[in-house]
């Protein structure tokens, strides 16, 4: 073989690698739980299992004389009911900030984006109001067509 042909046999393999092992440290958190809708993941089946387990570990760490790690005890608050919190301060409020976080913030994956505008009644708003209104319908139509244009299986 030559070397320009074994050149682009090696890059045929690294971009098959790529497309096959995505860097999850470069995804966002709202691509990794759209491939994990794609692939017909159930996140909160995974999550209970991923806790069950950690809890094994931490038994089975326990029953051998030693506790859990910090990192498991950190796994077992993060995988554990979203509605409790850890003793510790700090971490109860970081662990409360990203449950608010995913209550409010963005669109569950799969998710349509609803224009605000569909939701007015009449006579019930201000002209400050419907420039409200208009603005965030302005905003919401911008983000909908950037994230359209953003998603590779939509262009």
């Amino acid at each position: 073989m030559s070397k320009k042909r074994d050149k682009e046999e090696l890059d045929r393999i690294n971009a098959t690698y790529d497309a096959l092992y995505n860097d999850l440290e470069a995804m966002s958190i709202e691509d990794v739980r759209r491939a994990l809708a794609d692939a017909g993941i159930d996140r909160t089946a995974l999550r209970e299992r991923l806790n069950l387990r950690a809890n094994e570990m931490a038994r089975a760490g326990r029953a051998e004389g030693h506790g859990a790690s910090e990192a498991l005890k950190r796994l077992l608050e993060q995988a554990g009911d979203p509605t409790s919190l850890p003793p510790d301060p700090t971490r109860a409020f970081e662990k409360a900030k990203r449950y608010m976080t995913s209550l409010f913030g963005g669109n569950p994956a799969g998710a349509q984006v609803q224009i605000v505008g569909a939701f007015r009644g009449e006579g019930d708003l201000t002209d400050g109001d419907k420039k409200t209104i208009d603005e965030i319908d302005a905003e919401l139509r911008a983000r909908a067509e950037t994230a359209e244009t953003d998603e590779p299986s939509k262009g």
